[in-house]
């Protein structure tokens, strides 16, 4: 993590609080002369807002999106490693499936592409049928610019046949593990000639991460959560 992921998690596992905007506080007081402003708010669930620090910083504090698109990299650890690693992959030719459990979090990686000027295409659950239909096309051309899909993992779901891509990428493991085989199954379709590479990278460190705890489950053991 950067030293701002570092901060905000360890202010949210010490606190249970997170920081307001002060200026949707200002705008509250003007519109309601009795409301009192407030500087921190009590979070409902603290797991998730750790897991959303470690994914971006901005997930959190999404007010500070104004800042450059070097901070959007620098201010966390998990997407600076993933521009090294996309970087590397496109210029040796390969083509990524990128999968989240988060579509906000899907709006920044969008931003980092296009700072990037990467190509990319992008399905979620708000995307409609025929825009669906149209990015799968597109990326799966043989002459595509296409360097990149985005996908949330449960849009991801069966009948997506992205065989044209060789990486996939799980940003944001999903609670489920069947959910994560159903899209790395995406880039593994007839059709496919070269061999595929998965990256995990985990939302949440924590004392077993949950690939180990499926396989333990698997394996007839028991877990101490």
């Amino acid at each position: 993590m950067s030293s701002i992921q570092s901060a905000v998690y360890d202010w949210i596992k010490a606190t249970g609080t997170l920081r307001v905007d002060p200026d949707d506080e200002k705008l509250k007081a003007q519109k309601n002369p009795i409301y009192q402003a407030k500087i921190y708010k009590t979070l409902n669930n603290r797991c998730m807002e750790l897991r959303k620090t470690c994914n971006h910083p901005l997930l959190n504090y999404p007010y500070f999106n104004d800042l450059s698109k070097d901070f959007l990299v620098r201010s966390c650890g998990k997407l600076w490693i993933l521009d090294r690693i996309l970087i590397k992959l496109q210029r040796t030719g390969h083509r990524v499936l990128l999968f989240s459990t988060m579509t906000k979090l899907l709006d920044i990686l969008e931003e980092y592409l296009q700072w990037r000027r990467l190509v990319y295409r992008r399905i979620d659950g708000t995307t409609s049928l025929e825009d669906r239909e149209s990015a799968i096309v597109d990326f799966n051309d043989p002459d595509t610019d296409c360097f990149i899909f985005l996908l949330s993992i449960r849009a991801a779901g069966r009948g997506l046949n992205l065989q044209t891509a060789d990486t996939v990428v799980i940003y944001d493991p999903d609670p489920n593990p069947k959910n994560e085989e159903q899209a790395v199954a995406r880039a593994h379709r007839i059709g496919q000639t070269r061999e595929v590479k998965v990256i995990y990278m985990e939302a949440v460190v924590e004392k077993i991460s949950s690939h180990q705890k499926e396989d333990e489950l698997r394996s007839g053991g028991s877990i101490d959560v």
